[in-house]
């Protein structure tokens, strides 16, 4: 069964079992086709994701290449970075960390800020502490 929906071309029908309308603004929706188990995208893996972790399934890498020191993807080595949260070539990284320099570097600028912030604080409160009389006598 097929129906005539508006769109930019001309004598376009779209088969009605794969779209739905909404009734109140009547957009209409694909309603997509049966989702696929997803596996890793490491080259050469193929694992099944689906009893992983949520988070796993969601960028689509399993456990041992999430924590893998180097994995090859689309013919280069790279990492997972836990901050990104996606694949980045492996000179992004310092050492055996698992975030790029890029993100430790934003993130070390915020706790310096912080550190600061927090000091000058501390300074201003001792100076007032200093200007108060540190006993009384009645």
């Amino acid at each position: 069964m097929s129906a005539d929906f508006p769109s930019g071309e001309r004598g376009t029908r779209w088969r009605t079992a794969d779209y739905d309308i909404d009734p109140y603004t009547g957009a209409v929706r694909s309603l997509g086709r049966a989702s696929r188990a997803a596996v890793c995208q490491v080259d050469g893996c193929n694992r099944e994701l689906s009893g992983e972790k949520a988070y796993l399934q969601r960028y689509s890498v399993c456990e041992q290449h999430f924590k893998a020191d180097a994995s090859v993807l689309h013919g280069q080595e790279v990492r997972f970075c836990q901050q990104c949260n996606k694949f980045q070539d492996l000179r992004e990284f310092e050492g055996a960390r698992r975030s790029c320099a890029a993100r430790s570097k934003d993130r070390n600028m915020r706790r310096r800020l912080q550190t600061t912030g927090q000091q000058k604080g501390n300074r201003a409160g001792d100076q007032e502490a200093t200007t108060l009389p540190l006993h009384f006598e009645l």
